[in-house]
């Protein structure tokens, strides 16, 4: 299964938060392949530069590397104009969570994540595909 990770469930793993379990599963898992966007990386770069400095924020990358997941670079019209029309009809998704949707959307798979009550919406919409963890 093509797995799309949000920046809040890499951080929930690499912070032993809640979903940390269920993300250990679903990383170990070889019949899945792990995606993600360099905005979500961004994302957790700052997250944790700005709460733990600059350090454990290359700690934190590192730490991603080593999980080998294929990192998407993709900016190209159709993924920009898909996560833009995310946005514009879901004002409360965040535009770095409509980009990983629009991503999960690319690979055929899904999103996983930890922001339920953003996500939700979209998933009821039939506008992505999530696995919510935590």
């Amino acid at each position: 299964m093509n797995l799309v990770y949000d920046s809040c469930a890499l951080i929930a793993y690499l912070e032993d938060e809640p979903g940390a379990e269920e993300m250990e599963t679903l990383l170990s898992d070889g019949s899945n392949t792990g995606f993600v966007h360099a905005i979500n990386l961004c994302e957790i770069f700052y997250h944790v530069r700005r709460t733990h400095g600059e350090d454990a924020a290359q700690a934190a990358y590192g730490a991603i590397l080593k999980l080998r997941l294929s990192i998407r670079e993709d900016m190209d019209e159709g993924l920009w104009q898909h996560a833009a029309r995310l946005k514009a009809d879901y004002h409360r998704v965040s535009l770095a969570d409509c980009i990983c949707a629009s991503l999960a959307d690319r690979v055929v798979g899904q999103m996983v994540t930890r922001d339920r009550h953003e996500i939700e919406a979209l998933v009821a919409a039939g506008a992505c595909k999530a696995m919510f963890i935590g």
